[in-house]
């Protein structure tokens, strides 16, 4: 199983295999991995969440994950930092 959500969702994009990897060896790990499918992150947006929103905090993405309030952090975070919006509109259309 772990093997085709890391094809599915990773497509071979070493930096969200990471925090997928990561991911799935935590708590409620094959949950907040399939968030991330619902909410269409993939790729390299995987990658650009982990390392430039979070600050690579992994609990951090996990408690979002979880409460259902990641989505919400991304939308906030491109409202209020014009560089980071930059690098998620880029990242959106690369993984489209």
């Amino acid at each position: 199983m772990s093997e085709e959500i890391m094809r599915r969702i990773c497509g071979g994009n070493p930096g969200c295999m990471t925090v997928v990897a990561k991911l799935l060896g935590s708590p409620n790990g094959e949950t907040r991995v399939a968030k991330l499918e619902e909410l269409g992150y993939k790729r390299s947006l995987v990658w650009l969440i982990y390392k430039d929103l979070l600050g690579h905090d992994l609990e951090k993405m996990g408690t979002l994950l979880d409460n259902n309030q990641l989505a919400d952090e991304i939308e906030r975070r491109v409202e209020e930092d014009e560089g980071f919006a930059r690098l998620w509109r880029y990242h959106v259309k690369e993984d489209v």
